[in-house]
C-alpha cells in the first residue's frame, strides 16, 4: 500500500498533476523536434541526456548501475533524433515525434517481461536502423564499436527483467555475435529501401532467441515450439538473404 502512495505521488495517474505529469514528459519530444526542424543536432542530443538528470541524483556508487538501466531508454531517444534528423518531411519529424511520446508514455514505464523484452529490441531495431540509414559511410571500426555497444546493453536489459545469473556472458556472446555481423556487412551494406538488411538480421534473430528464452524461463517451452521457432527463424534470414539487392552495395 506505501509503495503504491509513493508510486502515484511520483508518477500521479489522475487529475491536474496527471495532466502536467503528462506535459511535462511531451516537453521533450516537442523540444527534440524543434531544435531538429532549427537543425540543432548537437543540442537536441545534449536535451536528451539533460533530461536523464535523475541517474546522477543519487550517490555516485549507483550511478554505473543507473547508467546501465537508462542506456536503452537513451538509445531509443537518439534513434529518434537520427531518424528526425534525416527525415525529408515535417510531417514525418511529427510521427516521429509522437512515436517518442507513446515510447515515453507507455511502452518505458512497463516493467513486465514482455515489455522489457519489446523496449530491448525496439531500441536497439531502431538506433542501429537510423545509424546505419544516415553513417554508412562511416568505418567497419566505429560499426563494429556500435553494433556491439547497442547488442550488449539491448541484452542486458532483456535479460534483467528475468534475473539471470549471467547476464554479463550472454550480453557479451550476443554482443560478439552482432559486432561479426557489422563487420561483414561495412564492407558490403545492403538496404531494403531506407532499412539496412544487418538490422532485419539482427532483429529476426534477436526476436527468436528472445522467445526461446522466455518460454524456457516460463517453463512454456516443448519440443515443437522449440523446433517450430527455430525454422521459422532460420526461414526468415534465409528469405531475407535470397531477397537482398547484392547490387546496392557500399564496399
Amino acid at each position: 500500500m506505501i509503495t503504491k502512495l509513493l508510486t502515484e505521488r511520483i508518477k500521479p495517474t489522475k487529475g491536474f498533476s496527471h495532466f502536467f505529469h503528462v506535459m511535462l514528459i511531451a516537453s521533450l519530444p516537442v523540444g527534440l523536434f524543434v531544435l531538429v526542424r532549427l537543425e540543432f543536432i548537437a543540442l537536441a542530443f545534449a536535451l536528451l541526456f539533460i533530461s536523464k538528470w535523475r541517474i546522477f541524483a543519487v550517490r555516485m556508487r549507483y550511478w554505473p548501475a543507473n547508467i546501465r538501466l537508462s542506456i536503452v531508454d537513451i538509445l531509443f531517444g537518439s534513434g529518434i533524433i537520427f531518424a528526425m534528423a534525416s527525415a525529408n518531411y515535417m510531417s514525418t519529424q511529427l510521427v516521429w515525434a509522437g512515436v517518442y511520446l507513446i515510447w515515453l508514455l507507455y511502452v518505458k514505464p512497463s516493467s513486465g517481461k514482455l515489455m522489457i523484452a519489446l523496449q530491448a529490441v525496439l531500441a536497439s531495431g531502431l538506433f542501429l536502423g537510423s545509424f546505419c540509414y544516415r553513417y554508412s559511410h562511416f568505418s567497419s571500426l566505429i560499426f563494429v564499436g556500435i553494433f556491439w555497444f547497442v547488442a550488449y546493453f539491448s541484452a542486458r536489459h532483456f535479460l534483467g527483467g528475468f534475473e539471470e545469473e549471467k547476464p554479463g556472458l550472454f550480453a557479451s556472446i550476443w554482443g560478439l555475435f552482432a559486432a561479426q555481423v557489422a563487420w561483414v556487412s561495412s564492407h558490403w551494406l545492403v538496404f531494403f529501401g531506407s532499412i539496412a538488411q544487418p538490422v532485419v538480421l539482427l532483429t529476426a534473430i534477436s526476436v527468436g532467441m528472445a522467445s526461446l528464452y522466455y518460454l524456457d524461463k516460463e517453463d512454456k517451452l516443448s519440443t515443437f515450439t522449440q523446433k517450430q521457432i527455430i525454422f521459422s527463424t532460420m526461414f526468415i534470414v534465409i528469405i531475407i538473404i535470397a531477397l537482398s539487392d547484392w547490387g546496392d552495395k557500399a564496399l
